[in-house]
């Protein structure tokens, strides 16, 4: 049996209260990590907790970065104590009941689906992600993104890379937009039905329609293929919030080499961050997935 991890990061004590029982859906011998909003919980919920699971390894933290600056200091705490891990499952408090009960169900919602995930693991895979959530990249933290890995001295070729100095001098020049790119462009994530492809007419209205309604306004939303400065070979995706299973040894060696834990969790954002701009926070939630495909192996969805 490989060495596994259950990583959860709390925050709402009445969600972990919802969703503990997945603890009973591993082995008994697995690594438990337990992470503290110190913030988010008073004394009490956090001696509770304790007092329940006095075996698991309990980091601490203020209120930023969600979810992800509690799963640093977690992977932080395993580097610096040498703990051998095989896998990595992630899961979270996160407050949305559907949302997370679609994420928990297929990675560890039953003893089942804990094994269907290990065995799913091979050569090829690097990664496991709810089906649901496993969604293709965006722009809304691409140049982040991209800061970083000229930062860690990593050649870009998983993102298209946007001149956005260019976009938002041209964001009312309709003579500049182009609809057909606009509403097809995979980054963008317009919904559209196939049929309007053949109406230049109604491709033109709608496109310049959700423009100035919408798209002018939103940052990762691209008018013209001119503005595309490298495009990407393959359009990857990432697990849309944070709950999977990652190889620990990939994980854990790349955060060995490049991860500065002292000044990196200094980046994290305080409080609740929509995913409406550029943050340190929603760039890792996409960050993890590239550092599976950088290594040369693909997220698998279940």
């Amino acid at each position: 049996m490989p060495n596994i991890g259950l990583l959860i990061q709390i925050a709402n004590f009445n969600v972990w209260n919802k969703l503990k029982f997945i603890i009973n859906n591993f082995d008994d011998k697995i690594t438990l990590m337990l992470h503290l909003n110190e913030v988010m919980l008073n004394e009490l919920q956090i001696s509770d907790i304790k007092k329940n699971y006095p075996k698991a390894i309990f980091t601490y933290g203020e209120n930023k970065g969600m979810d992800i600056y509690g799963f640093f200091l977690q992977i932080e705490y395993i580097i610096k104590n040498n703990i051998q891990l095989d896998y990595i499952c992630k899961i979270h408090t996160k407050t949305d009941d559907n949302w997370r009960n679609d994420m928990i169900n297929p990675l560890c919602g039953t003893n089942d689906s804990v094994l269907n995930c290990i065995n799913k693991f091979d050569d090829k895979i690097g990664m496991i992600g709810p089906k649901k959530y496993v969604r293709l990249m965006d722009h809304y933290n691409t140049p982040l993104i991209l800061n970083l890995l000229k930062e860690w001295n990593i050649k870009n070729t998983y993102i298209d890379e946007i001149s956005w100095k260019e976009k938002k001098n041209k964001l009312l020049e309709l003579e500049y937009f182009d609809p057909f790119f606009y509403i097809t462009y995979p980054y963008n994530k317009i919904m559209y039905e196939e049929e309007m492809l053949k109406d230049e007419d109604k491709l033109k209205s709608y496109a310049i329609f959700h423009w100035l309604q919408i798209g002018y306004k939103v940052f990762r939303l691209v008018q013209n293929q001119k503005l595309i400065t490298y495009i990407a070979p393959n359009h990857l995706q990432f697990c849309a919030g944070t709950m999977f299973w990652i190889d620990a040894k990939i994980l854990t060696s790349f955060f060995k080499k490049y991860i500065h834990f002292e000044s990196y969790n200094t980046f994290f954002e305080e409080g609740y961050l929509k995913n409406d701009k550029p943050t340190f926070t929603h760039s890792w939630e996409r960050l993890f997935a590239l550092i599976i495909y950088i290594n040369n192996k693909d997220l698998s969805c279940i």
